[in-house]
């Protein structure tokens, strides 16, 4: 329906965590990306990797991990290349901006790290994780092979 009424190309059909990552995280971490991807016929082999569980999982940038500012300003750069260009992203440093699109960015294109939101019964405020901020072998993999396909 989306595609038939607005005439959305398919390579741009995106979640509205995708365009404001700060204060929005529909479509959840439950939603089937790679299924959508499928379907479309688009993104070929993106959600196979080709690293090892455990390089996956290593966290390559967040508030304990080890690494250089030109290795944050490069992924800072390429996922403004890639579209994530509604928050200013401060080259260089890992602020509240940073982690928003790392976790909409993780919350899209990698579900086997991120940890699924879950909702606060007493508040009904979505519950986020801190780790879904981060930034992941898995998330690296895949930003490289997105920007392949332009």
């Amino acid at each position: 329906m989306l595609k038939s009424r607005w005439h959305v190309d398919d390579h741009y059909i995106i979640g509205h965590s995708d365009i404001s990552p700060e204060r929005k995280d529909d479509p959840s971490g439950y939603f089937p990306w790679s299924s959508l991807y499928n379907k479309l016929s688009i993104f070929p082999d993106l959600f196979n990797s080709s690293l090892s569980q455990k390089k996956q999982h290593k966290v390559i940038i967040g508030t304990n991990a080890t690494y250089t500012l030109e290795r944050l300003s490069k992924v800072q750069t390429d996922l403004v290349q890639f579209g994530y260009t509604h928050l200013t992203l401060s080259l260089g440093v890992y602020d509240n901006n940073t982690a928003y699109v790392f976790q909409a960015f993780n919350r899209h294109f990698s579900p086997e790290i991120f940890e699924k939101e879950t909702i606060d019964p007493d508040t009904e405020l979505t519950v986020h994780h801190e780790s879904n901020m981060f930034w992941y072998g898995i998330s690296q993999e895949r930003l490289e092979k997105l920007l392949s396909y332009n």
